[in-house]
């Protein structure tokens, strides 16, 4: 990406059509058969997104955040986070969160105002449809915020989450080493193990509530045992020294140690 300097540039396409470009602190976007259009000045490097169907997102360097589309700029808030992820877009486009330098998350979420959801949040995440805003707080605590503003508490001592494509599955591991799965159409979460060699990147749940993880990680090979719990409670193990894996429909895609890729179906005996 580009420096500081005036004369530094850059240009990333992020489609077939639309190309945004940095020149400078200058923010340009350049449509298809038309040209670039000068989005603003003193825009904070690496800070915007391009989002098809919605537009263009970005931080200025007195840290407020834009909304540009149509040709039209639109400011969003101000006093945003310096943080990792201070800003983020629903996969549909229609809800925006974002945290401030306080740390404070808020949510926009489709055609309705602005809201303050918590205090203290250290990491969040918007559901595919924008329905549904899951956070963790200072505390570990994990809560789900939804559109109707209503408020529930997940879980405790949260070490990491993953969330079902739908937004309403949810698996969880803590620092008590303990991993659970949560159907928000449920009051509460189900345990699943106690095991303290589950790798807590390596989480997957879909929308049916089928479950899979890596265990007995060996964190100098950086490979482990692949591990999966279907809905209905019956667990197996799908493979050994496994290094990656995808769930697709009733199929696990994974790649071994050694480099070595393979498919295997979930209700294979061997």
């Amino acid at each position: 990406m580009v420096g500081c300097g005036d004369s530094s540039s850059s240009t990333k396409q992020q489609n077939d059509d639309v190309y945004v470009m940095m020149k400078g602190d200058d923010l340009y976007i350049k449509y298809p058969d038309k040209d670039p259009e000068k989005v603003a000045s003193n825009v904070l490097d690496e800070s915007w997104k391009y989002y098809d169907g919605k537009g263009l997102l970005f931080l200025d360097n007195d840290y407020s955040l834009y909304l540009y589309e149509k040709g039209e700029k639109q400011k969003i808030a101000k006093d945003v986070s310096d943080g990792y992820n201070p800003y983020e877009l629903s996969e549909n486009r229609n809800t925006i969160a974002y945290l401030t330098d306080e740390d404070d998350l808020y949510v926009l979420f489709d055609g309705k105002d602005k809201v303050k959801v918590a205090s203290d949040v250290y990491e969040y995440r918007i559901s595919s449809d924008g329905e549904i805003i899951y956070y963790v707080n200072e505390d570990d605590e994990l809560f789900c915020f939804s559109s109707d503003e209503q408020k529930d508490k997940i879980a405790t001592d949260v070490y990491n989450y993953e969330t079902s494509d739908d937004g309403k599955k949810l698996i969880i591991y803590t620092s008590e080493n303990d991993l659970y799965f949560r159907d928000l159409e449920e009051d509460d979460k189900t345990k699943i193990i106690n095991d303290e060699e589950i790798n807590e990147y390596f989480l997957y749940v879909d929308n049916n509530g089928d479950l899979a993880y890596i265990s007995e990680y060996d964190s100098e090979e950086r490979k482990g045992e692949l591990y999966f719990t279907s809905s209905n409670g019956e667990s197996k193990r799908i493979a050994s020294d496994v290094i990656y894996f995808q769930k697709l429909d009733d199929s696990f895609y994974f790649m071994d140690v050694d480099g070595n890729l393979y498919i295997k179906d979930v209700n294979a005996e061997k």
